[in-house]
């Protein structure tokens, strides 16, 4: 009777020792997956900002090509504006100079 109580005992040691291994098991193999986990958000995270900073150079570059444009531009509206100014004076200056020669004429 003692050896079988002795026994139990034992077998019940090993139980709880056994499962102490097991729950120490599953929490190291819930760390590494915790970790993993992490290390993949870390790395989309990552991915994530590269992109965005690729779409904000991009568009920054877009936007100084567009301020170039809206310059060139406004420099070529000046430019006909001027060019228009010198035809309207010379159409001025032609009608002054057919008024003299139609005054002349007559």
């Amino acid at each position: 009777m003692l050896t079988q109580i002795i026994h139990n005992k034992s077998v019940q040691v090993l139980s709880a020792s056994e499962v102490r291994r097991k729950f120490d098991e599953d929490i190291q193999r819930r760390r590494e997956a915790e970790s993993i986990v992490r290390s993949e958000s870390c790395a989309q995270i990552l991915e994530e900002r590269e992109e965005r900073e690729a779409v904000e150079d991009d568009l920054n570059t877009i936007q100084d090509k567009l301020a170039a444009a809206t310059i060139e531009l406004q420099q070529k509206e000046d430019e006909l504006d001027l060019k228009n100014r010198e035809i309207d004076d010379l159409i001025q200056e032609h009608g002054r100079v057919v008024d003299v020669v139609e005054q002349e004429w007559r």
